[in-house]
């Protein structure tokens, strides 16, 4: 048998587990990236280059003898992904003339319009200029790249004026015609699904719902708590499943991943975005939400795709309990003291990692504490979470404290049901 051999896009904490994985399933893995993170240590080969230099990544596809290439948890690295198989003659599971529905935003739109799908309404803002009488779009609204990654270059915008001194910003970290995009803003509960498609069906990986601290007047909220299945799993269930069916058939992705993040009022969906891979922070949790791996999928996709619908499956029987992940962000300040953090860690935390350091000030770490918490019950959840916003504390050098206000989601006092 001819030996696998498997370039993976990408080297950070996040690619560490599918390297390791493939390594351990006797697949030659080659790693490149131009960070020099963890997961090249652990693969057959390592390359130092900028993912954007297509010779030099076609050369190692040569020189390896490369039969597939494999990324997720990362816009960018997706669409690297998808360019350099499209070059290469290799196989992908999106094939490359559906990629753009996948990152333009605008072009996103118009496929959600083909397919009777409600989006937020937006426009196309080009970098050659418009003016004040072209805006169609009400505001306040959002002013976001056209095809950028995370929330990178998101910004409020109250009038022309704002949007003007914004506007570049979001051009600039646009990844290919420097383009943006207005899109007016949804006050609906926001979910997000992250899915797996397998010959013709969609599986659920995870799907729950993402909350945020309050939206302030020039800033979007930020990710504070995900909880999943989401309260409105049962009813929202095949809608969403059938969502995400006419989207993989539009874009002609017969088996990979495929995540959407939408929002929910008024008993109608408005759908955000949609991409085609997993999202990253959420990746960790997945088998505690499902019994799912990842990593496992993407490998069993080009390697062993038979194993992969055995496995899917086995999902319905892992929404009967509630798993949540804390993103837990900081005020501005020096940090005095370690604080209470380490007393949220308990029975319930499958992953605990605190930030926070006496001396260091909180613009040098993301959050002052992310974790992963999973209990028998939502209600148990919110009595967790209630307690974490409440009593977390963290002192500045004044004694002040350092942890980021959050607020629980009420849902109306809509029950928790998964039966």
């Amino acid at each position: 048998m001819d030996e696998k051999r498997l370039l993976i896009l990408g080297s950070l904490e996040d690619l560490l587990k599918m390297t390791k994985l493939a390594v351990d399933r006797g697949i030659y893995t080659v790693v490149a990236d131009g960070n020099d993170g963890i997961a090249k240590q652990y693969a057959s080969k390592a390359y130092t280059i900028d993912l954007h230099d297509t010779k030099q990544l076609d050369w190692i596809i040569q020189k390896e003898k490369i039969d597939h290439v494999l990324t997720s948890f990362s816009d960018i690295l997706f669409e690297i992904m998808v360019r350099t198989c499209e070059r290469n003659h290799l196989p992908c599971f999106c094939p490359y003339d559906s990629m753009r529905f996948l990152r333009d935003k605008f072009l996103m739109k118009k496929m959600f319009s083909d397919l009777g799908i409600a989006s937020a309404p937006a426009q196309k803002l080009s970098k050659e200029g418009f003016t004040e009488e072209d805006i169609i779009v009400p505001f306040p609204c959002v002013v976001k790249p056209l095809d950028g990654w995370g929330s990178k270059g998101l910004k409020i915008v109250h009038s022309y004026q704002e949007l003007k001194k914004h506007v570049v910003e979001s051009m600039r970290l646009s990844t290919s015609g420097h383009d943006a995009m207005l899109e007016s803003i949804n006050m609906g509960y926001e979910l997000n699904v992250m899915s797996w498609i397998k010959d013709g069906q969609v599986f659920f990986v995870e799907f729950g719902d993402r909350e945020t601290s309050e939206m302030t007047a020039d800033s979007l909220p930020h990710q504070s708590r995900e909880v999943f299945p989401t309260i409105f799993y049962r009813e929202l269930e095949d809608t969403v499943k059938d969502y995400l069916l006419r989207i993989a058939d539009y874009c002609g992705i017969r088996e990979g991943p495929l995540s959407m993040q939408f929002f929910y009022e008024d008993e109608k969906i408005t759908v955000g975005e949609v991409c085609g891979r997993f999202f990253g922070y959420g990746q960790g949790i997945v088998p505690v939400i499902s019994g799912l791996d990842p990593n496992e999928l993407l490998l069993n996709m080009i390697y062993s795709p038979e194993k992969n619908l055995e496995e899917l499956k086995k999902t319905e029987r892992a929404f009967d309990h509630c798993s949540v992940i804390y993103y837990i962000l900081p005020k501005p300040g020096i940090i005095r003291d370690v604080g209470n953090v380490k007393d949220f860690k308990n029975s319930h935390t499958v992953f605990f990692r605190s930030f926070v350091k006496p001396g260091i000030s909180t613009k040098t770490i993301p959050w002052i504490v992310w974790i992963y918490a999973h209990f028998d019950t939502r209600e148990e959840a919110d009595a967790y979470t209630k307690d974490l916003y409440e009593n977390l504390f963290v002192p500045d050098l004044d004694g002040n404290n350092l942890v980021s206000i959050n607020r629980l989601v009420s849902y109306g006092g809509k029950r928790w049901q998964v039966d």
